[in-house]
């Protein structure tokens, strides 16, 4: 029979929980509206159309094509760190068993 003293030492040696891993992805700030605007204020003055109204469509979509660029890459990352955590706790999981059966305990 294991002393209660004993035990605790034992449990404090086993290996700790995995580490989280995240991940950000920036959307504001990046430029794409300006990038747009220019882009369709140059497009509306080539084709003879006004000039503003293009900036206004191109700030519009390239906002939107930044915002649908940032949401696909957020959810690849989600998607790694998923796989990064799941990973890291079957090696947890693992180590754990070993752990405690190599001190004598049964682990279902």
């Amino acid at each position: 029979m294991h002393d209660m003293g004993h035990q605790a030492d034992r449990v404090r040696s086993c290996p700790s929980a995995p580490a989280k891993v995240s991940g950000e992805t920036r959307v504001t700030g990046s430029g794409a509206r300006a990038v747009g605007a220019v882009g369709g204020a140059a497009v509306a003055g080539i084709s003879g159309g006004h000039a503003g109204a293009g900036a206004l469509v191109g700030a519009a979509t390239g906002g939107i094509v930044k915002r649908v660029r940032a949401h696909r890459e957020a959810g690849n990352i989600n998607e790694a760190n998923a796989n990064a955590y799941n990973a890291g706790r079957a090696r947890f999981d693992q180590a754990r068993v070993a752990c405690l059966k190599g001190r004598g305990y049964t682990v279902n």
